[in-house]
């Protein structure tokens, strides 16, 4: 076991949440192999999680799921507010936790809190979905399903936006709920054949009940 490894791929994470970083990324120095070791040991340690890409076509998102194809989120948004090297105090200040840092942050806060909405007897999991095609490639931050419904989450700036990975999402699944945490006021809008719910940041820990509510209307 390569311990200085271990630690070196540590403190790059948080600097990659919420990217699909490449293994060079986490150590240069190091082979694919080593690297990949390291992050499969970080994440049976729960110090980062595994987001694996789904295809979203229905439940259980796991058994269309990809180990091979995955970003990381980190086990706590002030550790990588440490490790990112930035200032809690100078945060509060800011306008828009969305833009700071290309939004890894809010990609964090909201991944963590999805991560454990479930009962403590499910193992915590975390998915995304993404498109690759050339010219028309799009990405959806995560999916979570609830029931038999599987949910796009989008997490973006500003109180405005086109969504459309949301709307690439829901013309191919089969998707009739998406969410989109933003810096804007908790909304319930159209988005072509599905509901949109658009929550502040904060929110997120409601997120089972909204859906719930918003499921039976």
């Amino acid at each position: 076991m390569d311990l200085d490894l271990i630690r070196r791929v540590y403190q790059r994470v948080p600097a990659f949440v919420g990217q699909r970083a490449k293994l060079v990324e986490y150590d240069r120095a190091a082979t694919a192999s080593r690297v990949t070791k390291a992050l499969d040991l970080l994440s049976l340690a729960r110090v980062i999680t595994r987001v694996r890409h789904s295809a979203g076509n229905g439940v259980p998102l796991g058994a269309v799921a990809e180990d091979g194809r995955c970003k990381y989120i980190f086990v706590d948004i002030g550790l990588q507010l440490t490790l990112c090297d930035l200032d809690p105090y100078a945060l509060e200040k800011s306008e828009d936790l969305l833009l700071v840092n290309r939004g890894s942050l809010a990609e964090q806060f909201i991944g963590q809190h999805l991560l454990y909405q479930r009962p403590p007897y499910y193992e915590p999991e975390l998915y995304y979905w993404e498109r690759t095609n050339r010219n028309a490639a799009a990405e959806v931050d995560y999916l979570i399903s609830s029931s038999t419904m599987v949910i796009p989450i989008e997490v973006k700036s500003g109180a405005t936006g086109r969504l459309r990975s949301l709307q690439v999402f829901a013309s191919e699944k089969p998707a009739n709920m998406a969410v989109r945490f933003y810096s804007g006021l908790p909304a319930r809008d159209k988005l072509h054949s599905i509901t949109l719910i658009s929550l502040p940041l904060y929110l997120v820990g409601q997120l089972q009940r909204i859906i719930d509510e918003n499921a039976v209307k």
